[in-house]
């Protein structure tokens, strides 16, 4: 999660002073007895996320908040929605999981009260905006007078489950999200800076107090003056030159006005003029080169993606496909194989890459992705380039800013983009193929490359996650590539029917709900070892990112006959083990969560689960006897109806209740008539 506030660029040296402007009243709003929304806006690409980070890691800010929290306990939080990022980036509860575990970092002894069923919980689910919001209620009552100041960045590039839009046509996301900001604002004792762009509604939402906003167009002429002129000084063609100091300064101040106030526009104009200075361009020159950029985003974008050399033109189309189909920022490794006409992951040798190997492929799949794709989008390096394929996911590709990939989403881009591609290509089918090839390429020496801890588990969580979109994009199952991704960790394992932390492959599959697959490959897939394929379905394991049971992935193996009733190594049929657990979970603030759970009882009933067992539930107080001082516990029993009684409300276990007597009736008249 923190992942993209430290790819947020650093604010120049001495910019951003404006903020403490007392016309702006930020500093005033930090200070004072008045909590509520201070609201930061700004057209596409003019530094808001530069501003937030800047203002929320402040010294100033910090100085200020204290002097309104006064001696009671502060907590400062931060989130910084990433459009291109991972779910849990660009959602409503990464946003309030993020603060949540802020909040906990600073004050671990808040955990249990704040979040006591999780804390009894020996299972993980799913946490939804109701039991999230209750949870800093929670907080609010356990410690009253605490100070909070969030800082939440970027509310336009929230995504959320698909809704319906208000009535006021106000899209579903943007209305939710403003729901979310209010509904912690009304908080006692919490402030809220939010960043986002001057959309109507946040407008509306946020704007009205002439007093709590700022935008960072009308503020930001002195930066962006300050940073070309660092720019240039600070750059060796400038010093080398012999242009007039004056004409430069000229030119400067021309930026300055041509950028009305978009920061990623003047370093892409400074840039261009740099490139200029180094070919030893003449005043004269530079004017021109000035005069022929663009001024709007999308025009210098248009006139990015036509600089590329008409050799290119193919491959850049399909890494800014591959770009903008990823769900998040992709590896370097998979755009590697752009251009190679000889790369086929389903025959390539499954033999671990050298350290040198890794090292070179990075390097040229960084300069051929910069040649083909001229700033339009950027390379995420770590310090030290990775010497393993698993090392290699440190290695990304990323938009150069949200605004390319706006731009690149337009469907005259598209249609440009397909235009220059000669052969069928699909983004998603190229992805997997690549992430195979990054498995099959993993050093396995040591044992370990498939430990719970190995960097694997988050390609194979990857190559899984667009394998399921083309099962669902497709209506066909992805056999060929995930038969050779069975072969490959077999390989890698020594062991054909290996079982990777208690899971064979197919409950690996079954738990990341690859569904056409796996109904391929039953009934006899019921037969795998390990941990049960209904008990993958039924629970989440650690290492894979779904947390709600699938209904469908259930039925389907309910269908080719899964038993509930069979036992898995407890003793304990996974139908009892399975009631038990949701006794002890409290789902009471968690009404998707209830609804699926729901559809499996439902399932598990018609396909034979036993709705007549007893289930231990707990233990009584031990109670001392003449034979035993220390006492003697007794076991707490509860019928599957008592259990559905204690979890559903009414309306959600009426369904339910009939099957169980349907079935007790069955079973009756079967018993009077043997």
């Amino acid at each position: 999660m923190l992942y993209r506030r430290e790819e947020i660029p650093q604010a120049h040296e001495n910019t951003f002073e404006w903020a403490w402007a007392s016309r702006l009243h930020f500093a005033e709003w930090l200070e004072m007895q008045d909590e509520g929304v201070y609201w930061v806006s700004g057209d596409p690409g003019s530094g808001k996320s530069t501003l937030m980070k800047h203002l929320s890691g402040h010294s100033i800010t910090h100085q200020s908040l204290r002097k309104w929290a006064g001696d009671t306990e502060l907590i400062v939080a931060m989130f910084f929605f990433w459009f291109s990022g991972t779910p849990l980036q660009k959602s409503q509860e990464g946003l309030l999981r993020s603060l949540l575990f802020e909040i906990f970092r600073q004050c671990p002894s808040a955990i249990q009260a704040a979040c006591p069923a999780r804390w009894e919980s020996s299972q993980d689910y799913q946490w939804e905006k109701a039991e999230l919001l209750q949870t800093f209620e929670l907080l609010h009552k356990q410690r009253p007078s605490t100070r909070f100041c969030f800082f939440i960045d970027g509310l336009d590039e929230y995504r959320g489950e698909p809704g319906v839009s208000s009535g006021d046509k106000v899209p579903w996301h943007v209305s939710d999200i403003i729901s979310v900001v209010e509904a912690l604002s009304s908080l006692n004792y919490v402030k809220l800076c939010v960043s986002s762009r001057p959309w109507r509604a946040f407008e509306q939402a946020f704007g009205r107090l002439a007093h709590r906003k700022l935008y960072v167009n009308d503020e930001n002429r002195g930066d962006i003056r300050l940073y070309i002129r660092d720019r240039f000084e600070r750059s060796e063609a400038f010093s080398a030159s012999s242009c007039d100091r004056e004409e430069l300064a000229a030119l400067a101040e021309e930026m300055v006005n041509d950028s009305r106030g978009v920061f990623i526009w003047v370093f892409l104009a400074v840039e261009s003029l740099l490139r200029g200075l180094s070919n030893e361009d003449r005043p004269t020159e530079l004017r021109r080169r000035l005069n022929e950029t663009p001024k709007t985003l999308n025009e210098l974008f248009e006139r990015m993606l036509s600089s590329v050399e008409d050799v290119y033109h193919e491959q850049a189309a399909q890494m800014l496909h591959v770009a903008l189909h990823a769900s998040s920022a992709m590896y370097v490794v998979v755009y590697s194989f752009i251009g190679d006409e000889s790369h086929d992951a389903l025959s390539a040798p499954t033999r671990a890459w050298t350290p040198e190997q890794c090292v070179a492929m990075s390097k040229q799949a960084a300069v051929r992705i910069t040649v083909r794709c001229p700033d339009l989008i950027k390379i995420c390096a770590p310090s030290e380039l990775p010497t393993t394929a698993q090392g290699m996911t440190a290695h990304k590709v990323d938009f150069l800013h949200r605004t390319v990939r706006d731009f690149l989403a337009l469907e005259d881009t598209q249609k440009r983009l397909n235009q220059r591609l000669t052969k069928e290509f699909d983004p998603g089918v190229f992805i997997c193929h690549g992430l195979l090839t990054q498995i099959k390429a993993a050093c396995v020496s040591g044992g370990g490359a498939w430990g719970n801890d190995s960097k694997l588990w988050y390609v194979l969580d990857d190559l899984c996650f667009y394998a399921r979109q083309l099962e669902q994009r497709t209506g066909h199952p992805q056999t060929e590539l995930l038969d050779e991704l069975q072969r490959t960790i077999a390989q890698q394992t020594g062991k054909a029917d290996f079982i990777l932390g208690g899971n064979s492959f197919m409950g690996i599959m079954v738990r990341m709900n690859m569904c056409l697959y796996i109904e391929q490959k039953l009934p006899r897939g019921l037969e795998s070892p390990g941990i049960p394929l209904l008990h993958c379905a039924l629970w989440s394991d650690a290492r894979f990112k779904r947390l709600l049971p699938s209904v469908d992935m259930i039925n389907l193996l309910l269908r080719h006959g899964a038993n509930p009733n069979t036992g898995q190594g407890t003793g304990k049929s996974i139908w009892y083990e399975y009631v038990t657990w949701l006794y002890k979970e409290d789902m009471s603030e968690a009404p998707r969560a209830r609804e699926v759970h729901t559809s499996i009882m439902q399932s598990l009933l018609r396909h034979g689960a036993d709705g007549g067992i007893k289930c231990v539930v707990g233990w009584t107080e031990a109670k001392p006897t003449p034979h035993r001082a220390r006492g003697v516990r007794y076991p707490i029993y509860k019928s599957v109806l008592q259990i559905v009684r204690h979890v559903f409300e009414p309306e959600e276990r009426a369904l339910i209740e009939e099957l169980i007597t349907e079935r007790r009736s069955s079973f009756m008249s079967w018993w009077r008539w043997s």
